[in-house]
């Protein structure tokens, strides 16, 4: 006997006789069947897969439109408002310009004469000298304001009887009126017909 030998692996022997044509098939048709089955659901599994990952996309693709058409209302709500602010203020002015119509045509009357006559006395106020407040009625017109010196009240008047516009110029009411801050002025009414 020897000792130390070793053994070589086993020799696969094939008992099989049969030429290889005649051999059965090593894989049964339904075998076959059920692989090409098992390969097709997996190919149909990636067109599947990307629907699932659009349907997934979508939702926060709409989210996001939604959140900007959100913002864009939020804007358009804004700029309503403030074009329902500007059409009170443009209401509010409308308004208020009615009333000083109004209140033009109560102190100039019917008459343009009036108006012509009250704008010739205006233009012959002398530098420095403002009026206060205007009234009118009847044919005539009362002016109240505030000059620097005496001289300029009777300049004034003198200037408006001289025109040959009114019928009548007096003055109603004159006075020297000392201010806060040791200035003096003279306040006065002149009232004119026409």
């Amino acid at each position: 006997m020897q000792q130390g030998a070793t053994l070589g692996p086993p020799i696969f022997v094939d008992l099989n006789l049969l030429p290889e044509e005649l051999r059965p098939l090593r894989y049964p048709p339904w075998y076959v069947l059920g692989l090409v089955a098992v390969l097709l659901l997996g190919l149909l599994l990636i067109p599947l897969h990307a629907v699932q990952q659009a349907d997934s996309a979508e939702p926060a693709r709409l989210g996001a439109e939604l959140e900007l058409i959100t913002r864009e209302l939020a804007g358009i709500e804004i700029d309503f408002g403030k074009a329902r602010e500007v059409r009170g203020q443009i209401e509010a002015a409308e308004a208020s310009t009615a009333s000083l119509g109004e209140e033009r045509q109560a102190i100039l009357g019917d008459s343009q004469e009036l108006s012509a006559d009250l704008s010739a006395a205006m233009l012959a106020l002398p530098p420095g000298t403002h009026v206060a407040s205007i009234t009118a009625g009847d044919g005539r017109f009362t002016l109240t304001g505030q000059a620097g010196q005496l001289a300029d009240v009777l300049g004034y008047y003198g200037a408006l009887a001289g025109s040959g516009r009114y019928s009548q110029t007096r003055i109603t009411s004159m006075a020297v009126a000392s201010g806060q801050q040791g200035g003096s002025g003279v306040t006065f009414t002149v009232e004119v017909t026409q």
